[in-house]
Order: structure tokens, then C-alpha cells, then sequence
């Protein structure tokens, strides 16, 4: 087994991811989205949130009791984890395949996934998000930035699971090929941070 890929396997482990996500700056994440998920989820009593890539799920605290949530991922080990006091309905699937009829969700969320994906998938996961993103839906997404100037930043991200790191500019081209954004946050951590909330085109 080649380096990277043992440090990806002792790295993806749920325990250790959120032990690395609390260092690589998980608190501020969430209060950045905790507006942002109130917002969209205002005047809704109920609905549907699908979180792809949505790993451990502890995203679920963000998101209102009365919604129904969806955490779909790829490792089926996530599939096994205590749900404690929240109501998760894990799936083991694949960001450019999503099990779900169009016109789905109320909101679907991707946080921290995209640079787990190649070039294809990510371009085919935007595709599938879209299409299952209800109409008058909003698409939340949150990930971490390339910026080689950042020579800290540029390391972590040699140690990350994730070996497709992009630009804030390509991300943001890559999603307005699929949605029209309606506002953009950005903010520094270890990484720079793109926030992005968008609708259907």
C-alpha cells in the first residue's frame, strides 16, 4: 500500500476526521453556516435536506429537527455510526449518481467533499445536484480553496485525503455553470473558504 493511501486510510476514519476537522477550523465552519441554513430554511415548516458527502453527518445539528436529512457517502463505514439524538437517514452512494428522483430536496448541501472529486465527478455531481434540487430550492456549498501562495495552506493540503484541490475562481465558474448563485462568503482558517448559496438556473 503506497503512503498516501495508508495515512487515507487511518485519515478517513470517522474518529480521526473529526478530530481533523476540529483542528483544520470545524467551529467556525458551522457558525459561518448557521445564518445561512436558517435563512434558507425560514417560513418551512418541514422538508428535505440532502448532504452529499456527508461523512459523519454531524452537519445534522445545523439543520431544523422537523426536516428530514439525508447524509449520502461513499464509505459504508459512515453508514454504522451512532445517530444519537437526531433522526439520519445514511445512505452509501456516490456524489455523481445520487439515488433520488428529481425535484427532491428542499436543499442540498455539500460541505468540505469537492476536492475529493476528480474533474468528472465533480462536474457530474453538479449535474446531479442540480437535478434533484427543487425548483424554488436553494444549493448550499462550503469548501476549502486552493492558494499556492499560502505555503501553510498548500501543505495541509498535501496530508488531505482529498488530491483535487481547486481555485476559489474555478469553483465558482464550475457552479454558475449549474446555478445561479445568489450570495458568496469568503473567509480564511488554515485555507482560504469559498460559501456559496445558489438556486436552479
Amino acid at each position: 500500500m503506497a503512503l498516501r493511501e495508508y495515512i487515507a486510510s487511518i485519515t478517513s476514519h470517522p474518529t480521526v476526521y473529526e478530530f481533523q476537522r476540529w483542528i483544520l477550523g470545524g467551529r467556525k465552519l458551522d457558525q459561518n453556516l448557521e445564518p445561512i441554513v436558517q435563512r434558507v430554511c425560514q417560513g418551512s415548516e418541514g422538508g428535505v435536506v440532502v448532504d452529499v458527502g456527508g461523512g459523519t453527518a454531524r452537519s445534522r445539528a445545523l439543520w431544523p429537527l422537523d426536516w428530514t436529512y439525508f447524509s449520502i457517502d461513499p464509505d459504508d463505514r459512515m453508514a454504522t455510526l451512532d445517530e444519537g439524538n437526531f433522526s439520519i437517514e445514511r445512505v452509501v452512494g456516490s456524489a455523481d449518481h445520487l439515488p433520488f428522483e428529481n425535484d427532491f430536496a428542499d436543499v442540498v448541501f455539500m460541505k468540505d467533499t469537492s476536492h475529493h472529486l476528480d474533474d468528472a465527478t465533480w462536474i457530474a455531481s453538479l449535474g446531479e445536484m442540480a437535478r434533484i434540487l427543487k425548483p424554488n430550492g436553494h444549493f448550499v456549498f462550503l469548501d476549502a480553496t486552493f492558494n499556492p501562495s499560502r505555503w501553510f495552506s498548500v501543505g495541509f493540503w498535501k496530508l488531505d485525503n482529498g488530491k483535487w484541490p481547486r481555485t476559489s475562481a474555478v469553483l465558482e465558474a464550475d457552479l454558475r455553470d449549474f446555478f445561479t448563485i445568489e450570495e458568496i462568503d469568503r473567509f480564511s482558517l488554515i485555507h482560504n473558504v469559498i460559501l456559496v448559496t445558489a438556486k436552479q438556473k
